[in-house]
């Protein structure tokens, strides 16, 4: 999990995170989050595409994996414009209850240059 910091402050704005590594099968799962107050200026899309850099090179990662609740918008949207290709949907998922929930995934030979 890593920390995102605006250059110059010291407050903590977000995080973005690499979960249920499975170095076997070489994937994981992407999450992040973000201060509301940070949204619309980028801040995700530049610490996503580092953490894409990280998890595709010196991990070796061929495979991520993101759910997303499907009225995120902005989430989903920031993750197909870094190539993540909605792959399924589950009804009643959960997530603090019942909700559905987008699966999209991401090859590494499948990354575009970044956006």
């Amino acid at each position: 999990q890593w920390g995102i910091v605006v250059r110059g402050e010291d407050r903590l704005i977000g995080t973005c995170t690499l979960a249920s590594i499975d170095r076997t099968h070489l994937r994981a799962e992407v999450g992040f989050a973000l201060a509301s107050a940070r949204w619309g200026r980028g801040l995700m899309g530049e610490a996503l595409a580092l953490l894409l850099d990280h998890a595709f090179g010196p991990m070796g990662l061929q495979r991520l994996e993101a759910d997303v609740d499907p009225r995120n918008l902005r989430s989903l949207a920031l993750l197909e414009r870094h190539g993540f290709v909605r792959e399924g949907y589950q009804r009643g998922r959960g997530g603090g209850g019942v909700q559905d929930s987008v699966l999209l995934g991401l090859l590494a030979r499948e990354r575009p240059p970044r956006p």
